[in-house]
């Protein structure tokens, strides 16, 4: 029988940045001094520091194993980053070159009984093959082939990360990874294969037992002479499907034997689950014959208290217990691998795992693909047996993936993987070969209001493609505001926590303005708005996604917050941002969603259509009663039915009355089977109904031109122009008259205007303004029109400035309509705003809507939606939103009335003419 010495534990550990030990000959001579001790398994920073990078020594002595007659000594690693190479009493054992990929040495019977004193003394030197970022502008990265993204956003693990053992076996001994189990839930059909190191005359049993430990089948057969494989089939009656809400595991017990005894063995578990694309249109996963959604969040490997991604398991257990009562039913590993029981603690709670390979923008010439194919291949066996891998990726976002190695990798596994689906690279449509997908993906960040076209832009796309499901690899990001006072003592710690956020002190430092500049009260408030922006986006996002049948899946930015990012679901000091009631509404398998004209939660009064569609992914016919009811006393319900994997509405009339300020009238909608979910919609008062007599004009003048109109590079394809092309979005120049219909126009000839609503600054309006004139521009990325920046609202927090002097735009207790509404409605065709930090001008404008920008850095940049500022006696208020919804209506309204009405702000444009035309 088998049998496996842990080798975990006390090691001793260098460092050797110049590689002396290579020319001095550690391997058979270690030096005295120098060592450290380290407890394996972890990276080698855990005792070299954080800074180490290069090469690592690792010693240890173990006392030798006792060998019988025939029998052989293996030492294993289950992962090592990313050279490794080891000895045995001075002896080579061999070298493997690769991160994540599980490998062994014999050791020699020489070498093993080399030592008089019966002791092993392993010695093993590691290189990290560190991989500095590329220069600018380079897109192929440093470093191994296959290092993945995991340094990238966090550190460069190092070392001998994984568990070492020691093994001992009969003269046939299976390889790493060397056993699959294909287990058909229909069929009761057992499929399993057996890899041995080396061909040895040998037979195979395999004892199936359920999960209550009964043995249910037995698979017995020999190897054939000279071979190193063996499948033997079999079947199980009525077997326990393997499901997320019912993660039944049976266990296979794998003997290889020689001569009767067994020369060595293996336990695994599997599941009886299938996954394949089917159902309507071929448009739907279907697992176990049943339409399924993946509900998925990234998880990079980033793991503040290990370095190397490799969480422990009741860290493991507790984060998937969390993901699963907030609605997640998958774990998306970008481009890393985790230990084994990570992903045995996935099947045994039902959690699905979406996994990629570890390749992203390496590089791919022809000389490479060796190397590649022999790095996928162990991939392969470790995707190939745990029924909660059920997707595979190749890579990642890989402009340049070589069509010979894509060729070789979708046939291989279509022949490892035919179980689960696949597809060679996980990045947006048009960069995938359309033939070796088995679903269309597209990793597309953006806005919410470039969203509900971009996934009508997406239903186009596909049309005219061969019938697939459609998912998204990653997608729905949003940053969060940093806790700044629980992270500093965090940050008091000595050392410093090398995973800290950045930006941390920049941002205690702009609370520390913001509170002297507009006090206590606009601060707490900015924070708690933080939190419900980022929030809403990701809500709002999520259910206009779910709105379409064959949209199979997505995976969201990310479980944990990363040094450059606050974008996880958990902060730095391991707390989840939301709760499981606030994201479970909209992540269920059977959620309720609104649909509302353009999807826009701003009304006017009157009677308005909605419904309440349910898209049903239970795995289950639902028919029930839909109950609607309101903060404003109105109760109702209607019949809905939706079989499993299809949506349907129920319809209802809402009557929102006349107001007078923006009010949230909250919905909240029930369903037997569904949690409950709940919107709200913010009913706006009619539009000012302007008169000549209160002297506003908009300004006639200075056209745009037809080379003006041509959009720039991030408007021409979502995700910042890098993803779909934008079909159905297109941005919008302001056009005051159409935004102000009736207002009579004046032209620069005679501006005689209490307040002028004008699309540009020209050299006579800003005159014109400086001599006491009051003026609202329309903001554009063009000249005259402040030349405004596009930005993506996922990576901003929003500042909005109430106050109470006299006609400012925002009274006190208003400003939650901006936040909700700002990433959508007040940015539906326009996502822009001027960069005042970068250009100098943050002490020359007053802000009412500014936006806090800290995505890719932590460090707080500052942008104006919407702004005010003195120009010599006059006025000028600056707005970039989009002005054509009903909340934009609104809040055009109000900035004309604080400019014909406010006091003039204190700061001032020092060279307004720096942003104006010359007049004609």
């Amino acid at each position: 029988m088998s049998r496996t010495i842990d080798l975990g534990g006390a090691w001793r550990c260098r460092a050797d940045a110049e590689d002396r030990g290579a020319r001095e000959r550690w391997s058979a001579s270690t030096p005295s001094e120098g060592w450290s001790v380290i407890d394996l398994p972890a990276p080698a920073q855990r005792t070299l520091g954080l800074d180490h990078k290069g090469v690592s020594w690792y010693q240890r002595q173990e006392p030798a194993p006792v060998l019988e007659p025939g029998q052989r000594l293996w030492l294993c690693c289950e992962s090592a980053a990313n050279d490794a190479e080891f000895w045995v009493n001075g002896t080579s054992l061999g070298r493997n070159v690769g991160d994540y990929i599980p490998f062994q040495f014999e050791v020699p019977n020489e070498a093993a009984s080399g030592a008089a004193s019966g002791t092993l003394n392993i010695v093993a030197r590691v290189d990290q093959i560190h991989a500095p970022p590329p220069a600018p502008g380079v897109l192929v990265q440093n470093g191994h082939i296959t290092k993945g993204f995991h340094d990238v956003l966090s550190l460069q693990h190092a070392g001998l990360w994984g568990r070492v053992t020691l093994r001992v076996t009969g003269p046939a001994a299976i390889r790493p990874g060397g056993v699959r189990i294909i287990a058909d839930p229909e069929s009761g059909r057992v499929r399993a294969l057996v890899e041995l190191v080396d061909a040895h005359p040998a037979s195979l049993r395999v004892r199936i037992a359920d999960p209550e430990g009964h043995e249910v089948a037995t698979l017995e057969g020999e190897f054939e002479r000279g071979a190193t494989a063996l499948e033997l089939c079999g079947c199980v009656v009525s077997p326990s499907p393997w499901r997320p809400d019912s993660p039944s595991l049976y266990n296979a017990g794998v003997e290889v034997l020689c001569n009767g005894v067994c020369s060595d063995s293996r336990d695994l578990r599997f599941g009886f689950r299938n996954v394949r694309v089917g159902g309507t249109n071929n448009s739907r996963i279907l697992l176990n014959d049943r339409p399924f959604q993946i509900r998925g969040v990234l998880h990079w490997g980033h793991e503040p208290a290990h370095i190397s991604p490799a969480p422990s398991r009741g860290q493991v257990r507790a984060e998937f217990a969390m993901l699963r009562r907030m609605g997640f039913n998958c774990v998306c590993l970008c481009m890393v691998y985790l230990p084994e029981y990570y992903y045995d603690l996935a099947d045994e709670m039902g959690m699905l795992i979406w996994q990629e390979h570890p390749v992203w923008k390496s590089p791919m010439g022809d000389e490479h693909i060796p190397e590649y194919r022999r790095l996928f291949a162990e991939y392969f066996r470790r995707d190939r047996n745990h029924p909660s891998i059920i997707l595979v990726s190749g890579s990642c976002e890989h402009e340049n993936f070589n069509k010979k190695l894509g060729a070789w990798w979708w046939d291989r596994a279509k022949e490892e993987l035919p179980d689960r689906l696949v597809q060679v690279q996980t990045a947006f449509i048009d960069w995938a070969d359309p033939d070796r997908v088995d679903l269309y993906d597209e990793h597309v960040y953006d806005n919410s209001g470039r969203w509900i076209d971009f996934l009508e832009d997406v239903q186009a796309k596909i049309a005219g493609l061969t019938p697939r499901p459609f998912i998204m690899g990653e997608t729905i990001i949003a940053n969060a505001w940093p806790d700044t006072k629980a992270l500093a003592a965090l940050a008091e710690r000595s050392p410093r926590p090398w995973y800290l956020t950045k930006g941390l002190e920049e941002c205690a430092a702009l609370e520390t303005r913001i509170e002297a500049r507009w006090g206590s009260e606009t601060l707490a408030r900015f924070r708690r708005q933080a939190d419900a922006f980022a929030i809403g986006i990701r809500k709002f996002q999520v259910e206009a996604f779910r709105a379409y049948e064959n949209h199979a899946g997505w995976v969201m930015n990310h479980i944990r917050d990363v040094p450059a990012c606050r974008c996880g679901y958990m902060d730095d000091l391991d707390r989840w941002r939301y709760t499981a009631e606030q994201t479970l509404p909209w992540l269920a398998d059977a959620t309720l969603l609104l649909r509302t004209p353009g999807q826009s939660l701003a009304a006017c009064p009157g009677a308005a259509t909605i419904a309440i569609r349910l898209a049903n992914f239970a795995g289950r016919d639902m028919l029930g009663e839909v109950e609607l009811a309101d903060d404003f006393g109105e109760r109702r319900s209607a019949s809905i039915r939706a079989e499993a994997g299809r949506i349907s509405d129920a319809l209802f009339t809402l009557d929102h009355p006349e107001v007078r300020v923006p009010t949230k009238r909250t919905i909240e909608a029930r369903l037997a089977g569904a949690p409950p979910n709940s919107w709200g919609i913010w009913v706006f008062p009619k539009r000012h109904d302007y008169r000549a007599s209160d002297g506003v004009r908009v300004f006639a003048g200075a056209p745009f031109s037809d080379d003006e109109r041509e959009i720039e590079f991030e408007e021409r394809s979502y995700s910042s122009g890098w993803g779909l092309k934008c079909r159905t979005w297109t941005p919008r120049l302001p056009d005051p008259a159409a935004l102000l219909p009736g207002v009579a126009a004046c032209d620069e000839s005679h501006l005689d205007a209490n307040v002028l609503v004008t699309h540009r600054l020209t050299s006579r309006i800003t005159n014109w303004i400086a001599l006491g004139g009051r003026a609202v521009l329309l903001a554009s990325r063009l000249k005259g029109g402040m030349e405004s920046a596009f930005i993506n609202f996922y990576g901003q927090v929003p500042l909005v400035i109430e106050g109470s002097e006299r006609a400012w735009p925002i009274s006190p207790g208003e400003s939650d309509w901006i936040v909700d509404l700002i990433h959508h409605d007040l940015s539906r065709r326009s996502a822009r705003a001027i960069p005042t930090e970068a250009r100098g001008l943050l002490g020359q404008v007053e802000p009412i809507v500014r936006l806090i920008f800290t995505h890719d850095s932590g460090v707080p940049r500052h942008f104006d939606a919407v702004f005010s500022t003195r120009v010599g006696r006059g006025m000028l208020v600056v707005s970039c939103v989009d002005h054509a919804s009903v909340s934009g209506g609104y809040l055009l309204d109000r900035l004309v009335a604080y400019a014909g009405g406010g006091e003039l702000p204190s700061p001032e444009l020092s060279a307004p003419d720096a942003f104006a035309v010359e007049s004609a």
